[in-house]
């Protein structure tokens, strides 16, 4: 498989190996001279990219746009696939308890929300936790509350 840039942390020379070890194929492809890159699995594309040095951008359609819109549709999209994600829970509108620590750290964020708009991060008691969740709903009505972990940061676009 071709490295797209010199830089060995780029996003697409990353997701190529991770992607295989998880039973994806990955294909280059290039059209009008634009390299791409097609995940397949079982026979089926699963997943078509620019291959960019920077970010690997999805080629979308209206099923892809609607999963990079609502955070926990694509949560858990990335589980079917055999991804890992953090231990999330989603706190609607109607919940008014306060939810229980379930990990050391957590991370609040709205769940349409795009541009860490409403994200609180390293939340560690329940008055971090509780300001953190109003802050998310001025951003959307429902939140995601989740398990604060460390690693690559993955987004879909």
């Amino acid at each position: 498989m071709q490295n797209f840039s010199e830089d060995k942390t780029s996003n697409i020379d990353i997701l190529i190996p991770e992607m295989a070890k998880l039973g994806y194929k990955p294909k280059c492809l290039t059209v009008n001279d634009q390299a791409y890159v097609q995940f397949s699995k079982n026979k089926k594309i699963i997943w078509l990219t620019m291959a960019s040095p920077l970010i690997a951008y999805p080629m979308t359609n209206a099923t892809t746009r609607q999963i990079s819109r609502n955070k926990m549709l694509g949560y858990e999209f990335m589980e079917s696939l055999g991804i890992r994600v953090p231990r999330t829970k989603l706190h609607s509108a109607n919940d008014d308890e306060l939810v229980e620590m379930f990990a050391e750290q957590l991370v609040v964020k709205p769940l349409d929300g795009s541009i860490s708009r409403g994200l609180t991060l390293d939340i560690n008691n329940q008055t971090t936790l509780k300001s953190a969740i109003k802050t998310a709903r001025g951003h959307s009505s429902d939140v995601l509350i989740q398990e604060q972990v460390s690693g690559e940061e993955v987004r879909f676009v």
